[in-house]
């Protein structure tokens, strides 16, 4: 949802390979997972190979735009090997409920509740580690507030990516997002 109207913002801001939804920038996904474009595993790398390989792509995304980034809800596992090269990073950190993060993974990969919630609030514990250590420009968001002030989130997006909100923008915005259950298609 906050990555679909950053998207709708702006495609350019969430990469070249953006695909909607998920609003997820497939190269640098598979790049950081040793995968390959199709998704295969990229046979003999090495972790040392795949984080070069990701710090090259991201050097070249660095060249393309004054803004720029992507989404990806595992960043936490390789930010710290590629912050160094980012020319000023700003994050967005979205937030959902604990419980209802579980609740999805009990459901999408028959992962117990306990374990579910526990592994949400360890990677958001993680996250706000790395970002409380760089202190860079951070937005923190609201997955569930946002959902039901689509247009507030609009706002808060707009002033921290810069970018002026027109009235047929906030139009989209309103159109896409559900207040019962994230956006729509």
């Amino acid at each position: 949802m906050v990555a679909g109207t950053v998207y709708l913002m702006g495609s350019h801001l969430l990469g070249r390979t953006v695909h909607a939804p998920p609003f997820e920038d497939h190269e640098i996904l598979m790049q950081s997972q040793g995968r390959e474009l199709t998704g295969a595993l990229a046979h003999n790398q090495s972790n040392e190979e795949r984080i070069a390989r990701l710090r090259r792509l991201l050097l070249d995304r660095a060249g393309t735009a004054p803004i720029w980034g992507w989404k990806d809800p595992s960043a936490d596992l390789y930010l710290r090997d590629v912050i160094d090269i980012l020319p000023n990073p700003h994050f967005v950190f979205v937030v959902r409920d604990p419980a209802a993060v579980a609740g999805a993974h009990n459901v999408l990969v028959g992962q117990s509740t306990s374990d579910a919630f526990n592994a949400a609030m360890a990677r958001y514990n993680r996250y706000w580690a790395l970002l409380s250590e760089w202190r860079r420009p951070t937005l923190l968001v609201s997955y569930e507030r946002g959902r039901l002030r689509p247009l507030e989130l609009l706002e808060q997006l707009g002033k921290f990516y810069g970018v002026n909100i027109s009235f047929e923008l906030a139009k989209k915005v309103s159109a896409f997002i559900s207040p019962v259950g994230g956006y729509r298609s």
